[in-house]
């Protein structure tokens, strides 16, 4: 199981990931990043390569609470566990820990390096990446 946390801003990176002429993902994420109420995004691909799935979630944070759990199924299920990158945008200082990987389904917390004093919402961007069957 591989992870790496990274401080990119989230909406950066986006348009560039993610291209499709029948999908409009600049306008799907701009609302999940300016509207509460969405609250999650999920892309999945499969190639010769392997399937890949990109995961937008909107975390919520009550006043001094520091872990959020993430459960995200996988369905239908990859062949492989998938490898994991997690960035959570506009907090620097939050790790993103996978804490069970199975193919048909991932754990996630996400900590923060301090007790909020106010309610926060952030958007955690999960990539997640398995080889098809005939790699190596």
């Amino acid at each position: 199981m591989n992870i790496h946390s990274t401080t990119n801003s989230i909406l950066d990176t986006l348009a560039a990931e993610n291209e499709s002429e029948s999908f409009d993902l600049e306008l799907a994420l701009d609302q999940i990043a300016e509207d509460p109420a969405m609250r999650q995004l999920i892309l999945r691909n499969a190639d010769n390569e392997g399937e890949t799935m990109t995961v937008y979630q909107r975390l919520q944070w009550m006043k001094d609470q520091q872990t959020v759990v993430v459960h995200l199924p996988l369905t239908p299920s990859f062949t492989k566990p998938p490898s994991i990158e997690g960035v959570l945008d506009d907090e620097p200082e939050a790790r993103v820990r996978v804490t069970d990987c199975q193919v048909y389904g991932v754990r996630i917390e996400v900590i923060l390096d301090h007790k909020p004093t106010t309610s926060i919402s952030r958007i955690l961007r999960l990539n997640l990446h398995a080889p098809s069957p005939k790699q190596h």
